[in-house]
Formats: structure tokens, C-alpha cells, sequence
């Protein structure tokens, strides 16, 4: 039993980042695309694409940003986007405000994430043997949880 246990522990698993996931719901246009998560108070877990073709080509990594940085990184780059997920509420007003580039906001059915985006993104993942062994699988996370928080406040 425990030859098994160890044995499964070497089956490769493909990670796939929500936000890259995310941004597979945005195909055929030439365009940057920026998903985001709400992560409150004026922060959204967001990370740039670009579309290249059937290809999505990371421009900013996935991180934890101030609405305002955001933009302000956007504007820096200078090209057309498109915005999609949840972090759309919250950020929208301050995107009209400020963004200095075209922009544009997906449909809904496009805004949330998809099995279908994350299945494809997936597979090209595994094509090009971008894999971990369960053994040596981390989950990313983004922003430390609210227990490793209050923990760390306590502690200080």
C-alpha cells in the first residue's frame, strides 16, 4: 500500500494560474488583456497578457495591486485591453478615470473563469511538459491567508 501511495506521488500535474486561465476567455483580438480577482480595499490580484494568435503571452505576472498601480503600469505600456472578472466592479470607475489607452470590459459570459479556458490552457501546458510531480506541487498564492496574517500580527 505505501509503494502506491509513493508511486502516485510521481503522477505529473499541470498547475494552471486562475488569472491565465482567466485570460484564455479572450481570443482573436490583438489586444493586452488583464484579468483580476477582487482582493478588496482598493487591491485586485491581477496580471497582463498579451494575444499572440492561439498563444497568450504573459506581460505582468499575477500579483496582488492597487487598482491605481494597475492602470498606471497599463498606461505605461500603452495598448489596447481588455478587462475581465470579478475585480471589473470595483476597479471599473477608477479604469474610466483614468485609463489613458483604449479599452474595452469583456461580456459577461467571458468575465469569469471557464473549465473550457483552463482545459485548453492546460493541454498546452502538458504539450510543452509544464509539469510538477504531486510531490512537488506548491500552490501559489498571491497574498498571504488571513491566518498567516493575523498570526504574523500577533506575533509582531
Amino acid at each position: 500500500k505505501a509503494k502506491g501511495i509513493a508511486m502516485s506521488l510521481n503522477i505529473p500535474i499541470v498547475s494552471v494560474p486562475t488569472l491565465e486561465g482567466m485570460a484564455y476567455n479572450i481570443y482573436d483580438q490583438e489586444t493586452l488583456i488583464c484579468p483580476m480577482m477582487d482582493a478588496r480595499r482598493s487591491n485586485v490580484f491581477a496580471g497582463i497578457y498579451e494575444n499572440k494568435g492561439k498563444e497568450i503571452e504573459v506581460i505582468e505576472e499575477n500579483r496582488l495591486v492597487s487598482i491605481e498601480e494597475l492602470i498606471d503600469i497599463i498606461n505605461k505600456i500603452g495598448k489596447k485591453i481588455v478587462f475581465l472578472g470579478d475585480g471589473v466592479k470595483v476597479a471599473k470607475d477608477i479604469i474610466v478615470e483614468k485609463c489613458k489607452v483604449d479599452y474595452s470590459f469583456a461580456p459577461g459570459h467571458l468575465s469569469q473563469q471557464k473549465a473550457g479556458g483552463i482545459g485548453i490552457l492546460a493541454m498546452e501546458y502538458l504539450k510543452n511538459n509544464k509539469v510538477v510531480s504531486a510531490s512537488e506541487f506548491v500552490p501559489i498564492y498571491l497574498r498571504k491567508t488571513q491566518a498567516e496574517r493575523e498570526y504574523e500580527e500577533k506575533n509582531n
